[in-house]
């Protein structure tokens, strides 16, 4: 009776291809078919397209978990809401740009209220927050923000709203908690 655990190795040339690194001209031309595809023949839903990196030397079953946030040249989500949680004059502006804002006396409402605070945690998918407001935004909105990864970024009165806005929506955040299986398990019939 055969072992049901023991898989044989796929030795066909779609596998080996996955196996082995991927040249550079490779991936764009593979980028440009796929561009190239979709503007002649259009679809009508947003079409994804999946990346997968293998680490080196990397040991996701040791515990430690990788984190981190890539800032990409375009913006990849269109419908990207941010809002603004500052001062009067950071209000000001983002009421100017049209954002959604929070001052600080609305801040601690949502302190004392968790229904409304996990709402507009879950409304928005990032937030800037003002110098003076970010020290207080762990009390209040700290353990919703942190458990969704949107903590606010800090927003000074030096710095353009619209260019921190812009990094805000072109920045990707990513996290790797376990390995995941890329090989599919074939069992002997």
């Amino acid at each position: 009776m055969d072992n049901p655990t023991t898989s044989p190795v796929r030795q066909d040339s779609d596998y080996q291809s996955f196996n082995s690194k991927v040249s550079a001209e490779t991936l764009y031309g593979c980028i440009e078919k796929v561009l190239l595809a979709s503007q002649q023949k259009p679809r009508h839903f947003v079409e994804t397209v999946d990346l997968q990196v293998a680490l080196k030397k990397y040991n996701a079953k040791r515990g430690k978990r990788l984190e981190g946030s890539v800032r990409l040249p375009h913006k990849p989500l269109k419908k990207f809401q941010v809002c603004v949680l500052g001062d009067d004059v950071h209000c000001v502006e983002a009421k100017e740009n049209e954002l959604d804002c929070i001052d600080l006396a609305s801040l601690k409402n949502l302190s004392k209220k968790a229904k409304p605070a996990k709402k507009l945690v879950k409304k928005y998918r990032g937030f800037m927050a003002s110098e003076s407001v970010i020290n207080r935004i762990p009390r209040s909105l700290g353990p919703r923000l942190h458990r969704m990864r949107k903590f606010p970024t800090l927003l000074t009165h030096e710095d353009s709203m619209l260019a921190k806005l812009d990094e805000v929506r072109a920045t990707i955040k990513f996290n790797v908690k376990k390995v995941h299986c890329l090989f599919p398990i074939q069992f002997p019939r």
